[in-house]
Parts: structure tokens; C-alpha cells; sequence
């Protein structure tokens, strides 16, 4: 099963394409802050150990 919040896995071209944006003028106000991309797994291992469940 996939575990990843969309429900798939995440191609490295998606990847690349936040990195693009990160890179370009259009980002140029984000400082000082994660782009997660992890197609929200740290969300939901986030929720898990604050409802006292293991992650993973």
C-alpha cells in the first residue's frame, strides 16, 4: 500500500519542478522556510504520533 497522503508516489519531475520554482523570480518573497515534498507522509506521521500511534 501506499503510504504517501495523494495516494502515489512522487515522480522525480515533480520534484524538480518545486525546485524550479524555489530557483525562479516567482519565489523570490519564501525565505526561511521547508518546501516538504514528501506527498504529505509528514503529516500523517505527525497526526499519528499526536493521536499516541506509532509511524512507520
Amino acid at each position: 500500500a501506499n503510504l504517501a497522503r495523494v495516494g502515489r508516489s512522487g515522480t522525480p519531475e515533480e520534484v524538480a519542478r518545486v525546485m524550479a520554482f524555489c530557483l525562479s523570480p516567482d519565489a523570490s518573497w519564501i525565505n526561511g522556510v521547508d518546501v516538504v515534498t514528501d506527498g504529505g507522509m509528514g503529516a500523517m506521521a505527525m497526526m499519528a504520533e499526536r493521536n499516541g500511534d506509532k509511524a512507520g
